[in-house]
């Protein structure tokens, strides 16, 4: 029950409100949702497209693959820079498989088109819900999709689809 880190957020009602989160219960919360809410495999890349100074940044690029033993790919840059071509291209050679994005990345790929990647399984969304278009389009050109519903005081999906 050691405190790991202290998440404030104003969320909705402006009014500023910090939750403290532990090393176990916290740990064991992200490793079980990238386990088996995003189906992470065993030796399997994982990617968040998340910088390190939000939630699902650390927590899921960084805190449950490694927790897990497994493998994360983190980029220093804008995803899709210089083209989302580009992007696509690099989960292909790094073999990424599992995919954790914005609906907002989403949209941006999807008015883009070009390129697609060959490996990738899942394509987990954190943030607002997948709009049915941009599911659709998710389905069709990148990976089965894994629509989520976060709160950022729970680091962690507090709603999620299944496969």
């Amino acid at each position: 029950s050691h405190p790991l880190f202290l998440l404030h957020t104003s969320g909705s009602t402006g009014t500023p409100k910090g939750v403290v989160h532990g090393h176990g219960g916290y740990m064991v919360g992200v490793a079980w949702a990238l386990r088996h809410l995003f189906d992470l495999k065993p030796g399997e890349v994982f990617h968040t497209t998340a910088d390190l100074f939000w939630i699902v940044g650390h927590s899921f690029g960084l805190y449950a693959p490694l927790f897990l033993g497994g493998t994360s790919l983190l980029l220093e840059d804008r995803p899709d820079h210089p083209s989302p071509a580009a992007f696509y291209e690099r989960l292909n050679r790094l073999g990424v498989g599992l995919l954790l994005t914005s609906p907002t990345f989403l949209r941006t790929l999807r008015r883009h088109g070009e390129a697609r990647p060959t490996g990738l399984r899942l394509v987990g969304s954190v943030g607002e819900a997948l709009a049915p278009e941009v599911w659709r389009w998710t389905r069709e050109n990148l990976a089965w999709p894994l629509d989520n519903w976060w709160q950022t005081e729970l680091g962690a999906p507090a709603l999620a689809t299944s496969l």
